[in-house]
C-alpha cells in the first residue's frame, strides 16, 4: 500500500497554507497522484486552454475546490 501523503507534500507542492486547509485535504486521505493532479490544474488555470480542460473529479477534484476557496496556488517553480 502506498504511503500517505504528509503536511510537507502538501506545502511542497501548493506553498503555505492554513493548518484547517491541510487537515481537510489530509482528511480526504489523497494519494500523492491525486494532489499532484490537483496541483496542475492549479497551475494550469491560467492558460489558453483552462476552459476546455476536463474538470477533475474523485479527490483529487475535492482537493482542487478546496484549494480554490482557499485561494491556493502552487509556488513559483523554477524551470530549467
Amino acid at each position: 500500500m502506498a504511503e500517505q501523503p504528509t503536511r510537507d507534500d502538501i506545502v511542497r507542492l501548493f506553498g503555505s497554507l492554513a493548518d484547517h486547509t491541510v487537515v481537510e485535504i489530509l482528511a480526504l486521505e489523497p494519494s500523492l497522484g491525486d494532489l499532484e493532479a490537483a496541483a496542475l490544474q492549479l497551475d494550469e488555470e491560467d492558460d489558453v486552454l483552462g476552459e476546455a480542460r476536463r474538470p477533475l473529479s474523485g479527490v483529487a477534484g475535492r482537493i482542487y475546490d478546496l484549494l480554490q476557496n482557499a485561494g491556493a496556488a502552487p509556488p513559483d517553480r523554477e524551470r530549467e
